[in-house]
C-alpha cells in the first residue's frame, strides 16, 4: 500500500491548503495522518444542498449568520474536526463564509470527487468543474465521475478521525446524493441532526420522523380527514427516492430535530450530541421530560378551573335572571325562559362532570409531582457538574460520579411513578438540550465543569432572576384579583342600595370565585417564598464575592451545598403548600359536585356550583411522596448513601454544612 501523496496550493484568499488525491487501497486513517489531521476527536459531518440553496435565496439567507457560527462554536467547544462536500456551494459555502471572520481554526477537511472540481493549482479548469471552497485547510480529492461517488470515503474520514469518540452529521436541505450519506451515517449508528425549516430531505426527513415517533394529538375529525387525504409528494429534488426509503430511515436512525432559528440553539444541540457523557445526558433528558410535562400541566388545571368557575358563575346568573323575570316555568312558559331554564340544570351537572375529569387525570397533582422531581434532577445535575459533595472525587467509599448520579436519578424516577403521573402518558422531549425555555442561564452548555464563579453566575445568579421575574408577575396577577373581588364587594353594596337585592348573589358569587381562584394559585405564599429565596441567594453571593481568593477554593463545597439547600428548602416549601391547596381544593369540589346533583332538582334555583367554602366527608387526598421535590433516600441496595451532603431531607430544614480542607466551614449565611 502506498502512501498518500500531499500537495499544498494557496488560494487567492491567502489561506495554504493541504490536498491529497486518493484511491479504493489507501487507507482512510493513513490519509488522515499524512494531511496533519489529529484523529480520536469528535467528528461533525456537514451534508445538504448545494443547488437547492443556491437557488433559494429566502431559505439561503435565514441560514447563513446561524449554520456557520454554530458549526464552528460546536467544532471549538468539542475540539472537534468537521467534514464536508469541500466546495464552494450550498451548506459548505455558508460554513467558509463564516469561516472567513471566524477568529479561530477549526480542522475543516472538504471530500469531493477529483473529476468534478476545478484545479486547486488553477492551472487547468474544466467546463463546468465547482470550486474549491477557499476556507478549508483540508481536501481529500476522491475517484468518481458523480456526486455521490465521494460519500464512502466521506464517511470513512470521518470515523477514522473520530476513532473511538462522537460522530455527529448535520443536515441541512438535501437531496439524492444527501439520502446515500444519510443511510450511511445510520448504518453506522451516528445521530443526525436535522434543520428540519431548510426544505429538503432535512424537511421531509423531520416530517415522517415526527409521524413515527411522536403521538398524534390531534382530533378525530383531523385524524380522520388526513387519512383521506393524499400523502405529500416528495420535492423534485428526491423525486428518485422511495417513500419506503425514507420511512426506513426515520424508523431505524437517530434523528435530532433542531429548528435553526439561531446559531447558539444549534451549537448547544451540536455539542450536545458530541458529548459522550450518556449519564448527564440523560439527566438532562429527564429534567426536559419532566419540566415539560409539569408546563402542559399547570396550564390544563389552570384553565380546568377558571371554566369550572365560569360554569357555576353562570349557573348562578342564568338562575337569578329566571327569579327576576318572574315568569312561570309551566303552561305558558316561553322558549326564552324554558331554555334558560334547562341551562340551569344543565350547567351545575356540566361543572360537576369537569370537577369528576379533572379528578380523575389529577392535572394539579400531577403538575406538583413532574416539578418537584424536575427540580430535584436539576439540583442533583448542577452538584455533579461541579464536582462536590458526594461527587467529589476525593469522597471516599464512593462509585465513580457517573455511577452515583445514575443511582440517584433512579431513586427520584422510582419515587416519581408511583404515583398518579404513572397512569398517563409522559410525551418525549425532542428539542434541544437544556431546554431554552426552563430557566436554564443562555450562557450554559449544560456539560461543562462549573467553577465555583462559574456555578453562581450560572445557577444563583440565574435562579435569583427567576425568582424576581415570577414574583413580579404573580404580583401583578394579585393586584388584578384582589381590585376584582374589590369591584365585587362594591357591586353588591350598590345593587342593594337600589333596591336590587337579588342580585348581591350574582356579585357574591363573583367575589367568592376570585377568592377561590387566588387560594389555590397561592400567589401569597408562593410571593414570599420567593423574595426569601432570592434574599438569601444574594446573600450567599454577597458572601462569596467578599472572600478572599485564596480561601474560596477550600469552601466550594460549602457554597455548592449552601445555594443547592436554599433551593431545596424553597421547593419543599412550595410542593407542600400545593399540596394543602390541592388537598383542600379536592374536599371542597366534592362537596359541591354533591350539592350541584341536588341542585339539579330544584328549578330556578341558583346552584352554588363556585367556589364557596363546603363542608365535606369526601376522601383524602393521598399526600405527595416526600421524595418529591426533595433529594431522594438512601439507595442501600447498591451501598451507596445517596443522600447529597447538606440536602433538606424535609421542608423547612436548614442543611448543615460539611467538613472541608479549609478547617471549619463559614458560619450560615
Amino acid at each position: 500500500m502506498s502512501d498518500p501523496v500531499v500537495a499544498e496550493f494557496e488560494f487567492d484568499t491567502g489561506v495554504v491548503v493541504r490536498v491529497t488525491t486518493v484511491n479504493r487501497a489507501l487507507d482512510p486513517a493513513a490519509v488522515l495522518a499524512a494531511l496533519g489531521v489529529a484523529s480520536g476527536r469528535p467528528a461533525l459531518v456537514l451534508c445538504g444542498g448545494a443547488a437547492s440553496l443556491d437557488t433559494d435565496i429566502a431559505t439561503r439567507a435565514a441560514l447563513a449568520p446561524v449554520l456557520g457560527p454554530a458549526v464552528l462554536t460546536a467544532a471549538a467547544h468539542t475540539s472537534a474536526a468537521i467534514i464536508d462536500g469541500g466546495t464552494d456551494a450550498g451548506v459548505v459555502a455558508l460554513l467558509g463564509q463564516a469561516a472567513s471572520t471566524w477568529d479561530g481554526s477549526a480542522p475543516m477537511l472538504g471530500v469531493a470527487p477529483a473529476a468534478l472540481v476545478a484545479d486547486p493549482a488553477g492551472a487547468t479548469t474544466d467546463e463546468g468543474a465547482v470550486r474549491l471552497e477557499p476556507h478549508h485547510p483540508f481536501f481529500v480529492l476522491t475517484p468518481g465521475e458523480a456526486w455521490g461517488d465521494e460519500t464512502p470515503w466521506l464517511t470513512a474520514l470521518a470515523a477514522a478521525a473520530a476513532g473511538s469518540e462522537p460522530v455527529v452529521m448535520v443536515l441541512a436541505g438535501g437531496g439524492t446524493v444527501a439520502v446515500a450519506e444519510v443511510s450511511e451515517a445510520v448504518r453506522r449508528g451516528w445521530p443526525v441532526v436535522l434543520l428540519e425549516d431548510t426544505g429538503g430531505l432535512a424537511r421531509e426527513l423531520a416530517m415522517r420522523w415526527r409521524q413515527a415517533h411522536l403521538p398524534d394529538r390531534r382530533s378525530w375529525l383531523a385524524r380522520l380527514l388526513s387519512r383521506r387525504a393524499e400523502p405529500p409528494s416528495l420535492p423534485p429534488e428526491l423525486s428518485a427516492v422511495s417513500e419506503d426509503e425514507l420511512l426506513r430511515l426515520v424508523i431505524v436512525g437517530r434523528f435530532r430535530l433542531v429548528p435553526s432559528r439561531t446559531a447558539t440553539e444549534l451549537a448547544q444541540a451540536l455539542a450536545w450530541e458530541m458529548q459522550h457523557r450518556p449519564v448527564l445526558a440523560d439527566a438532562w433528558e429527564r429534567f426536559a421530560r419532566y419540566d415539560q410535562a409539569a408546563v402542559g400541566l399547570r396550564r390544563s388545571f389552570e384553565r380546568s378551573q377558571l371554566v369550572i368557575l365560569a360554569l357555576g358563575l353562570a349557573a348562578t346568573l342564568l338562575a337569578l335572571l329566571l327569579r327576576a323575570l318572574d315568569t312561570p316555568l309551566h303552561g305558558s312558559a316561553t322558549w326564552v325562559a324554558t331554555s334558560m331554564h334547562w341551562m340551569v340544570v344543565a350547567l351545575p351537572l356540566l361543572a360537576g362532570a369537569l370537577i369528576a375529569f379533572a379528578d380523575r387525570f389529577a392535572f394539579g397533582k400531577r403538575w406538583v409531582l413532574l416539578r418537584g422531581a424536575a427540580e430535584t434532577i436539576k439540583s442533583e445535575i448542577y452538584c455533579y457538574r461541579t464536582g462536590t459533595g458526594i461527587y467529589a472525587e476525593s469522597a471516599a467509599a464512593t462509585p465513580p460520579p457517573e455511577q452515583l448520579m445514575a443511582v440517584r436519578l433512579a431513586a427520584v424516577d422510582s419515587r416519581l411513578f408511583d404515583t398518579e403521573v404513572s397512569a398517563a402518558d409522559l410525551p418525549a422531549y425532542t428539542g434541544v438540550l437544556p431546554p431554552p425555555e426552563s430557566w436554564i442561564a443562555a450562557t450554559d452548555d449544560g456539560f461543562s465543569h462549573l467553577s465555583a464563579d462559574r456555578y453562581m453566575s450560572v445557577r444563583a445568579c440565574d435562579q435569583i432572576r427567576f425568582y424576581q421575574a415570577r414574583t413580579e408577575r404573580h404580583g401583578r396577577k394579585l393586584q388584578y384579583i384582589q381590585a376584582t373581588i374589590l369591584l365585587a364587594a362594591a357591586a353588591g353594596g350598590f345593587v342593594a342600595a337600589v333596591g336590587q337585592e337579588i342580585w348581591v348573589g350574582l356579585t357574591t358569587a363573583l367575589a367568592t370565585a376570585f377568592a377561590a381562584h387566588r387560594s389555590y394559585l397561592q400567589l401569597d405564599a408562593t410571593m414570599v417564598a420567593y423574595n426569601q429565596a432570592a434574599s438569601r441567594l444574594k446573600n450567599l453571593l454577597t458572601y462569596w464575592e467578599a472572600r478572599p481568593a485564596a480561601e474560596r477554593a477550600s469552601e466550594f463545597g460549602w457554597l455548592v451545598e449552601q445555594t443547592e439547600a436554599v433551593l431545596q428548602t424553597e421547593l419543599g416549601g412550595w410542593v407542600q403548600q400545593m399540596n394543602e391547596a390541592l388537598h383542600t381544593l379536592q374536599r371542597q369540589q366534592a362537596a359541591q359536585q354533591r350539592e350541584a346533583e341536588t341542585a339539579a332538582s330544584q328549578t330556578g334555583q341558583p346552584s352554588h356550583s363556585g367556589p364557596a367554602d363546603q363542608p365535606s366527608t369526601a376522601r383524602a387526598e393521598r399526600p405527595l411522596p416526600s421524595g418529591i421535590g426533595q433529594e431522594p433516600a438512601e439507595a442501600h441496595s447498591a451501598g451507596v448513601h445517596t443522600t447529597q451532603s447538606g440536602a433538606v431531607s424535609s421542608p423547612g430544614n436548614q442543611a448543615a454544612s460539611p467538613d472541608h480542607a479549609g478547617g471549619e466551614p463559614p458560619d450560615q449565611i
